[in-house]
């Protein structure tokens, strides 16, 4: 009987609910599962083509480092000559 209790003190409340539900359902405000998933990728995709990666990040600062070495060296070997 609690359960019937529940259900009748929503029963005024049904048409501003079920307006509420169908208002959310015909302006898409929640997502489906598969459109998530699309979204996802999208977005993925869009970071790749848009941000390098922390390994590819990490190659490319060690090779300034090397750089930076070499401009040093050179610069020593070019104070000490003259």
């Amino acid at each position: 009987m609690k359960g019937f209790y529940v259900m009748e003190s929503y029963a005024p409340y049904a048409a501003v609910i079920l307006a509420v539900i169908l208002f959310f359902n015909q302006t898409r405000q929640f997502i489906k599962p598969e459109e998530l998933e699309k979204a996802k990728a999208d977005l993925l995709d869009k970071v790749e083509q848009k941000f390098v990666t922390l390994q590819l990040f990490n190659e490319f600062k060690g090779q300034v480092n090397d750089m930076k070495d070499k401009i040093d060296k050179i610069y020593d070997h070019i104070i000490k000559e003259a």
